[in-house]
């Protein structure tokens, strides 16, 4: 929606699993997009990343490179495990309608866009969808069916993310979800 609305869709890449490349139509679509995709091995997926990284930065064009860090589907279950890592490692974070965010492939990312390419900006971006309908689904876009959705965007230029260690960046990823919390309250 917000890739459409400034022109640059046929430039937004993001993450996916390396299974979702054999899904027909839409997985093909991803592989022949240039999306990266991930098999859940760090060994591996760190070396595709920063490789992905590069292969989409050389082209002419703008770029938007989507990372989900907290994951892509938020359940009950999920939630409950999330909030109780975050307590047993004694995080300090608690977020009523989000996932503990995942650090390692953010901060990686992070590391390898801003040392290469310290132009770049990180956009934090939350969407809040009317809850007096049922559940948004995709089979809700594919109908195109209306919905109502608020967008609040942020931009974050990479030279103001402190990127010296892992800690701090997870501080920072943590501090950008937390300044979520408020924001859906509202909704």
């Amino acid at each position: 929606l917000v890739s459409n609305k400034f022109n640059v869709l046929g430039g937004c890449k993001a993450f996916g699993k390396k299974d979702l490349r054999y899904t027909p139509i839409i997985g093909w679509t991803f592989f022949f997009g240039e999306y990266i995709f991930l098999e859940r091995n760090w060994v591996k997926d760190s070396m595709n990343i920063g490789s992905g990284i590069d292969r989409l930065m050389a082209h002419k064009h703008p770029v938007i490179l989507m990372i989900a860090a907290e994951g892509t589907r938020f359940t009950a279950q999920k939630y409950e495990t999330s909030m109780k890592f975050a307590a047993d490692r004694q995080l300090g974070v608690h977020y009523n309608h989000h996932l503990l965010p995942r650090v390692k492939g953010f901060a990686y990312s992070v590391k390898h866009l801003k040392q290469n390419y310290p132009e770049c900006a990180i956009y934090c971006f939350q969407m809040a969808f009317d809850e007096t309908r049922e559940s948004i689904k995709v089979s809700t876009l594919f109908k195109g069916q209306p919905m109502n959705c608020s967008i609040h965007l942020k931009r974050v230029p990479l030279s103001t993310v402190p990127t010296d260690t892992d800690e701090q960046i997870t501080q920072y990823l943590y501090d950008l979800f937390t300044e979520k919390v408020p924001k859906n309250s509202f909704y």
